[in-house]
């Protein structure tokens, strides 16, 4: 039906602007990777190694084009819910309607429902209601993709922009020593790419050439700041999930109230 279109370009929207941010942001990580070097006392007796990297800072644009993806998915969601009320009253203005996403059913969803759902199909509020966040296990709730979307999105919209970090991940350094082994530093907990990183060197710097060149290897990816229980997922997975959630799961719940 005609009232679809909405939701099909706003979804088609959101697909856009997440590509455009896996292509910049991509380009931004490529140019961040982190340098080391390794430097020695006057003596030569003691070495560490230095870590840094020269542009640490996403650029703001990054976290204005993820508020574009949010927008366009969060209102594909209300504007599905003006084509079902438009199929039993096809010159409705939708005025106050929505999609609500709640975390618990008394008085959250009850009280939001008798506006934001007036007019929509009782059968199609009973699907509403079953992906509401609080019907997934307490301990879950908060990773349900529905309600990361509500949250990221109204804090872009009334708060500010998802400011986005940078770490390294997985991140390992591997030096060359004169015996043909290696010495390795591994690190388990992600590192931000903003830090300097001064890491000593146990062992004497006569077994390591002239010359030599680390190898610096892992995954550099941007993260969302915030304590949420999902922040430790990176951006572009958070926001995939709530893309698939929508379009795989969301979307085709109503379809038959569109035949």
């Amino acid at each position: 039906m005609p009232w679809m279109e909405s939701v099909d370009t706003k979804l088609a929207r959101a697909k856009k602007h997440l590509a455009i941010f896996e292509a910049e942001s991509a380009g931004f990580l490529k140019l961040a990777r982190p340098t080391y070097i390794r430097k020695t006392n006057q003596e030569n007796t003691q070495h560490w190694l230095v870590g840094y990297c020269t542009d640490s800072i996403p650029p703001m644009e990054l976290s204005a084009i993820v508020g574009d993806f949010l927008f366009n998915l969060r209102s594909c969601l209300d504007n599905l819910v003006c084509a079902l009320v438009r199929t039993g009253s096809r010159e409705s203005s939708c005025s106050g309607r929505a999609f609500p996403i709640c975390m618990t059913e008394p008085p959250d969803f009850s009280s939001l429902a008798k506006e934001t759902l007036k007019g929509v199909p009782l059968d199609a509020i009973t699907t509403i209601r079953a992906l509401q966040p609080y019907q997934r296990p307490e301990s879950t709730r908060k990773d349900d993709p529905l309600w990361i979307l509500n949250k990221l999105c109204n804090k872009d919209k009334h708060r500010a922009a998802n400011f986005t970090v940078g770490f390294h991940k997985n991140l390992t350094i591997k030096i060359p020593l004169r015996d043909g082994s290696f010495w390795i530093s591994k690190f388990n907990e992600p590192v931000y790419i903003g830090d300097v990183q001064t890491i000593p060197l146990d062992f004497s710097p006569s077994l390591i050439a002239d010359g030599v060149k680390l190898e610096v290897s892992g995954l550099s990816s941007l993260f969302f700041q915030g304590t949420d229980s999902w922040a430790n997922r990176t951006v572009d997975e958070i926001l995939n999930a709530c893309l698939q959630y929508v379009e795989d799961r969301v979307i085709p719940s109503f379809k038959p109230f569109f035949k």
